[in-house]
């Protein structure tokens, strides 16, 4: 599935909704790649406008949106078949760049995973 079709799909404000307040904590399963990026832009405007009010306020913002931010991450490289704990690469720094690759820019598995079934494995597209 192209990016391009799962930002038809999964909408910004759904997307920060379902991160934020019903999967805050949540590290099984499986969430795609719109999400990840959804949910990235949404902590870097965040955090962008309070830091232009007060810098320690991005602080509290970081620390707020930790745990959900985890929990996606985790649920991302799931969708990719790939343990949660691969987030631990990028304590080594070159392991940042095979994260941001996973993250950002791989296609979940279009079948069911050992982490879950696929987030759009109940959506037709009529291409």
């Amino acid at each position: 599935m192209t990016i391009s079709q799962e930002f038809k799909i999964i909408k910004f404000d759904d997307s920060i909704k379902s991160t934020f307040f019903h999967n805050y904590i949540n590290f099984e399963g499986r969430s795609s790649r719109a999400d990840y990026i959804w949910w990235s832009i949404f902590t870097l405007i965040v955090n962008i406008m309070l830091n232009l009010i007060n810098p320690k306020l991005t602080l509290i913002s970081n620390v707020i949106f930790l745990l959900p931010g985890t929990g996606l991450a985790f649920r991302r490289l799931h969708d990719i078949n790939k343990s949660g704990w691969n987030q631990l690469l990028v304590f080594t720094i070159i392991g940042i760049i095979p994260l941001f690759y996973w993250t950002f820019l791989k296609p979940g598995d279009l079948d069911d995973n050992r982490y879950g079934e696929n987030p759009f494995s109940n959506i037709s597209f009529n291409n």
